[in-house]
């Protein structure tokens, strides 16, 4: 049965698992390690049964691989990427002028959306992305990929 590893300088307990071989390349790693935030025996052993059963969770959705969303999915997710965006910001919100380039370059990708909209391009023709959707996935491809890795089934 598998235990939380205590490191031993720091006294902080971890979950380690190796990764299973088919999974390897996905993950990026053979061995998966996180931190269980105690130095507490007790404390460890109930965090460690919930992040065994994540990791697993997130590893049966690695082995389906992408799966298509529906419209309804897609709402969700976006309202949970909403609410973790704006928990993120809530104690330190930024500065005025960080928001107002932000909202420039919405506007700039918006602007590229409607020039570009339906038009033919090498880049549609391989990718079967718009130049606009590019920049989307540039941009926060990164950022959603993560959120949906470790988003619950």
């Amino acid at each position: 049965m598998p235990r939380p590893w205590k490191h031993p300088k720091t006294g902080v307990y971890y979950l380690r698992r190796r990764v299973p071989a088919e999974l390897v390349e996905a993950v990026g790693k053979s061995e998966e390690k996180v931190s269980l935030g105690t130095k507490d025996p007790t404390e460890a052993k109930a965090r460690h049964f919930a992040e065994i059963y994540k990791l697993e969770e997130r590893w049966a959705n690695l082995r389906k691989g992408q799966q298509p969303l529906t419209g309804k999915q897609v709402q969700a997710l976006a309202g949970d990427i909403y609410r973790a965006k704006v928990a993120e910001h809530a104690d330190d919100p930024g500065s005025p002028e960080t928001w107002r380039r932000l909202a420039a370059a919405d506007r700039r990708l918006q602007d590229l959306k409607s020039r570009t909209s339906g038009k033919p391009s090498a880049l549609r023709m391989a990718t079967g992305w718009s130049e606009a959707e590019a920049v989307i996935r540039a941009r926060h491809g990164e950022a959603v990929d993560a959120f949906l890795a470790n988003k619950s089934a």
